[in-house]
């Protein structure tokens, strides 16, 4: 019996490496040939980009995307943005300092929760456009 049960796991084993080659092998075997791929990517950057990495530094602390860790600390360590604000959301805790945020982040989820309110009814229901 456990005889049988080994040759037949044996074969279920050897099934899936020979299907699972076999996939292997079409998928490695019908990719597109490379003038299909220039041809794609040069009419791709005729467009305008929609994302410039260069926009703010990572390195000032008055920029929105700073890193801050223990290879980067902030400098001076008591920087403290000046534009600080509590966003008009309902937050977990009211008037909270903790919930303060600089006002440009703070304008995004004024945005998102006045987006979420659109859609949003507080039977739990969902509206669709």
């Amino acid at each position: 019996m456990r005889r049988k049960i080994f040759l037949i796991s044996i074969a279920v084993i050897l099934l899936l490496v020979v299907v699972g080659g076999i996939g292997w092998w079409n998928g490695r075997t019908h990719t597109t040939s490379p003038a299909k791929k220039t041809a794609t990517v040069s009419s791709s950057t005729n467009q305008t980009p929609g994302f410039n990495k260069k926009q703010y530094s990572l390195t000032n602390s008055n920029s929105i995307w700073v890193i801050v860790n223990k290879q980067h600390p902030l400098q001076p360590v008591t920087y403290v943005p000046p534009d600080l604000t509590v966003p008009d959301v309902p937050l977990r805790s009211p008037g909270a300092a903790n919930m303060q945020m600089r006002a440009v982040t703070a304008t995004a989820i004024e945005q998102m929760f006045g987006a979420e309110a659109e859609w949003y009814q507080p039977a739990g229901r969902i509206r669709l456009p």
